[in-house]
């Protein structure tokens, strides 16, 4: 054979050998690193779109829908009542109460607008009363001896 055959065979065999490597590490490329930008790329645009979302109205939104599109049981009729001489009966203001559906206790008794006063000026005599008794050193004392425990704070 010849010398240049010979030559023209070996850059052949390399020029084949080169390709098969650089096949092999673009497969690599593809099948390792274009799945994760694929992802990064996809997390950005859904990330940027959802800022002004709240996930957590979402999901309580799907709970509330789910609850309202639960066919509720037939009740009977309210009964008259038995003489037309006492007159229809006041019935009570009742306020809006929010339906937790995350709440496992469904026997919730609805307030009265009487109701939610009596127990907002409840709660607001306890908070004025604590308000009054309030001692700061004495809060401070309490929280030393809740952090260090049975440490003395002389040391």
């Amino acid at each position: 054979m010849d010398r240049k055959t010979i030559r023209n065979g070996a850059i052949l065999v390399g020029v084949v050998a080169l390709v098969i490597i650089g096949l092999s590490l673009v497969s690599a490329f593809v099948t390792s690193v274009v799945p994760v930008l694929i992802t990064a790329v996809v997390a950005f645009i859904l990330g940027r779109m959802s800022v002004n979302t709240n996930l957590l109205d979402l999901v309580r939104r799907g709970r509330q829908s789910a609850i309202k599109s639960t066919p509720k049981p037939a009740t009977k009729p309210a009964a008259k009542p038995a003489s037309a001489e006492a007159g229809p009966a006041e019935k009570p203001k009742v306020v809006e109460v929010l339906v937790q559906p995350e709440a496992d206790d469904v026997d919730f008794k609805v307030k009265t607008v009487e109701d939610v006063l009596k127990e907002s000026r409840r709660l607001e005599e306890e908070i004025s009363k604590r308000n009054t008794e309030y001692d700061p050193t004495a809060a401070l004392e309490e929280r030393r001896r809740r952090l260090l425990g049975d440490q003395s704070g002389d040391q």
